[in-house]
């Protein structure tokens, strides 16, 4: 809610509350963490380019990168409702990607969890929307 009330009137690209956000996140781990022992990874990440830019890569700008422009532009274009209830959705998947492909036993209180959050998260997307007079 607080993206949509303050920061979507200052009409940013996502690409730059996405570089603002993981470079304040970059400033502040780095002020608070203790970087004892960081010298201790493994000899084949640390001696190995390729591995430690695939990391940098692949974690922190495809994966995080990635996921907060995807998060501003459904926020821009959805709602922040919209955007927010996404969360509540994984869950869900996991629920079913262990049922499917792992095989593991469900029981009557799991499918009511996953109704449950898939109708609540039906709910925020339908309730009417408030005007600007309201």
């Amino acid at each position: 809610m607080y993206d949509r009330r303050f920061l979507t009137p200052l009409r940013l690209p996502p690409e730059a509350l996405t570089s603002y956000q993981m470079g304040l996140a970059l400033l502040t781990l780095l002020l608070v963490t203790d970087l004892d022992g960081i010298g201790d990874i493994r000899d084949d990440v640390r001696d190995d380019v390729r591995a430690a830019v695939a990391l940098v890569v692949g974690l922190g700008l495809l994966g995080t990168g990635v996921a907060y422009l995807l998060y501003y532009f459904v926020v821009d274009r959805l709602g922040a409702v919209t955007a927010s209830s996404s969360s509540y959705i994984p869950p869900v998947v996991a629920l079913a990607i262990g049922w499917v492909l792992v095989g593991e036993q469900l029981v009557w209180w799991d499918a009511a969890a996953a109704g449950l959050i898939l109708l609540g998260a039906s709910l925020l997307r339908l309730r009417p929307r408030r005007t600007g007079a309201a």
